[in-house]
């Protein structure tokens, strides 16, 4: 988000909730710790990183996984998501 360099997980939690988006984000374990603390967000979208750099997902694959979780008309208001489960389509390429 806009203006929000530098700012600390919660803050950032808390704008998102405050302008009604869920937050996409690489830093899963911090989130899932503030998502444990009971705050009610839309939805906190996680990108999970692997060691070795080939494995990680590239935007194309966010967007596409991003794309068929909406698609599956599953409402994430309050529950933290791991793109990397959604980046294919139901049982192609998995």
């Amino acid at each position: 988000m806009a203006g929000l360099d530098g700012s600390n997980d919660r803050d950032v939690l808390v704008a998102a909730v405050r302008t009604g988006r869920a937050l996409l984000t690489r830093n899963g374990l911090d989130f899932k710790a503030i998502h444990a603390e009971g705050i009610v967000h839309c939805g906190i979208l996680i990108v999970n990183e692997d060691r070795d750099p080939s494995k990680n997902m590239s935007f194309d694959d966010i967007t596409r996984a991003i794309s068929n979780l909406e698609s599956s008309g599953w409402d994430i208001s309050g529950q933290v998501v791991s793109l990397n489960d959604w980046q294919f389509d139901s049982i192609e390429g998995r």
